[in-house]
């Protein structure tokens, strides 16, 4: 009699019931023959949207059943019903989150149901999900990291955006709608446009990053982080971006003359302008001021215009291998007085424009008696032009070299590339594509290889190619060859190396806490028995030319 009624009377309620009654008897096509017909009766019905959605989840429908969810709550965005429903809903059904994300992220109060609903399609992860489920997971890291955004959380949001975008084929959508909603929030605090800036860096968009590290800057100039961030990116159009990096810096060093960093930072961009003579004077004040704050009692001597005399040591290599924490080690002591940034890239990048500009980065002061300075420049050890050039101005100067586990440096140094977006392969990818490079070039070949070549995970560890090229230029004696491991491990005892090889008195440090690691997951046993295989017989000639043993396989054994 109800079904002979309803088509009687073309009425969407009854027909809904009736769907239902079948639903219940789990006759399922019959039950979609009904929801359909009130769809089609009433067109914004919004519970036979809902009721026909689930039903059509049960005979595997899901695409179908996502669209009517989507409907359902565009009618009826506050209906409470949905969300219940939807939580009885098989678990691989992940479309309904969501579309119920999507609707209840434009309603100012269901927040909090958008976030749950976000959260639980990351959370089910069903095990076949087809094409779309990768874009569906990536749309739920994006949209919650924008609603955790307006809601001020902004150290959750950045992890969210940053999963999002490693997945995502087209990052620009997200990074920009990231940047909109960190813009037009009165919240955003320096570190959310530096970290925003990162993501930039790391996805190859580096004048957008420079903004970002600007960005972050103009909110705090004391943000340190941001002012090495921008030394470690450079700009596509430079001409443009440096000169909004110049008044930047103007701006701030208006207001605050004694932020030595900023000197040492303008000092760069002028550089790169080709105005070599204020930048000179830039990097003598930067100098200036960085060694008065640490030591305040040097503001009441006598210092010379400009430094004349060597730097006593540098720090030559190897990239990723502790250079940035001997530096800073090195900085603890009473009597080291360091320049104003890590690494100059005289010898490599720089030598065109003289000594002078050079020396400029150095403390003046350290030319008198009692004072010992220097700087680390990891990209020196790779380039074999760099040995003689450092020979013919400073030929008695100190050098000091780490070396890592080879296995551990390419790892670290490819994470490192991909981080400023120079990597687009995998790990594996990329240390298979070297190997095959590397089959070209015969060992001599290897010995004299002017430069190193990209993507250098593997060439970058065979340290005895490049540390003959230096030895054969200077004397064994001007050498300290440190490990890496033992750094780490054991750093008052390599300190005291490394003082004794400076000619200093011994200084127990503060702290000892490791600077610019990375966390990477960890390498498969297959890979790193492959790596350790390649890059044996290389570590075996380099503990017989020095008379050194490493014990590396042990460590990776």
């Amino acid at each position: 009699m109800l079904e002979r009624k309803v088509v009687e009377e073309e009425n969407a309620q009854e027909y809904a019931k009736l769907g239902t009654e079948y639903a219940r008897e789990k006759k399922w096509q019959s039950a979609v023959a009904c929801y359909q017909k009130a769809i089609k009766i009433d067109p914004n019905f919004a519970e036979a949207y809902g009721n026909l959605a689930w039903v059509l989840t049960q005979i595997g429908e899901e695409k179908a059943a996502a669209a009517y969810w989507e409907q359902a709550l565009k009618l009826e965005p506050n209906w409470a019903g949905a969300y219940e429903q939807a939580r009885e809903i098989k678990p691989e059904f992940w479309r309904a989150y969501l579309e119920l994300g999507r609707a209840w992220a434009q309603t100012e109060n269901k927040q909090k149901e958008a976030v749950e609903a976000y959260e639980q399609v990351i959370k089910l992860q069903p095990p076949t999900a087809g094409d779309d489920w990768p874009k569906a997971q990536q749309e739920a890291y994006h949209q919650l990291g924008l609603i955790l955004i307006k809601q001020g959380k902004f150290e959750a949001a950045v992890e969210y955006v940053e999963k999002a975008l490693a997945g995502a084929a087209n990052t620009r959508e997200i990074i920009e709608s990231y940047s909109l909603a960190l813009g037009n929030n009165p919240k955003t605090n320096p570190k959310d446009y530096f970290q925003l800036g990162k993501i930039l860096k790391s996805k190859g968009r580096y004048d957008e990053a420079i903004d970002c590290f600007i960005a972050a800057l103009k909110i705090k100039p004391t943000f340190y982080a941001a002012y090495g961030a921008i030394q470690y990116t450079k700009p596509v159009d430079k001409t443009k971006q440096l000169e909004k990096l110049v008044t930047c810096y103007r701006e701030i060093l208006a207001k605050q003359p004694d932020l030595a960093i900023v000197w040492g930072n303008l000092g760069d961009a002028l550089t790169q302008q080709g105005q070599i003579e204020e930048a000179i004077k830039c990097y003598r004040l930067g100098c200036y001021q960085q060694t008065i704050a640490m030591k305040p009692q040097l503001g009441e001597r006598e210092w010379k215009e400009k430094k004349e005399n060597p730097p006593d040591f540098v720090i030559i290599g190897c990239a990723r291998c502790g250079t940035t924490s001997l530096h800073n080690y090195l900085g603890q002591h009473p009597d080291v007085l360091l320049p104003h940034k890590k690494e100059i890239k005289f010898f490599d990048e720089q030598y065109n424009l003289g000594k002078e500009w050079y020396l400029a980065h150095f403390p003046s002061i350290t030319d008198s008696p009692g004072w010992v300075s220097g700087e680390a420049s990891p990209s020196y050890f790779e380039y074999t032009y760099v040995a003689p050039r450092m020979l013919t101005l400073f030929p008695q100067i100190k050098l000091i070299v780490l070396l890592r586990n080879p296995v551990e440096r390419a790892v670290s140094w490819y994470y490192h590339q991909k981080e400023r977006g120079k990597r687009n392969q995998t790990l594996e990818e990329s240390i298979e594509w070297e190997i095959k490079q590397l089959e070209r070039f015969s060992e001599p070949a290897l010995f004299n290889k002017r430069r190193r070549s990209e993507p250098n995970n593997l060439l970058g560890s065979m340290y005895i190619y490049k540390l003959d090229q230096w030895m054969r230029i200077f004397p064994r004696e001007q050498f300290l060859i440190l490990q890496s491991e033992q750094l780490y491990s054991n750093p008052e005892q390599v300190m005291e190396q490394v003082y004794e090889f400076l000619g200093i008195a011994k200084y127990k440090g503060r702290e000892y806490p490791a600077y610019n690691g990375r966390k990477y997951s960890p390498i498969s046993k297959e890979l790193r028995n492959r790596l350790t295989e390649y890059l044996r017989p290389h570590n075996q000639k380099l503990e017989k030319y020095l008379g050194m043993e490493f014990n590396w396989e042990e460590e990776t054994s």
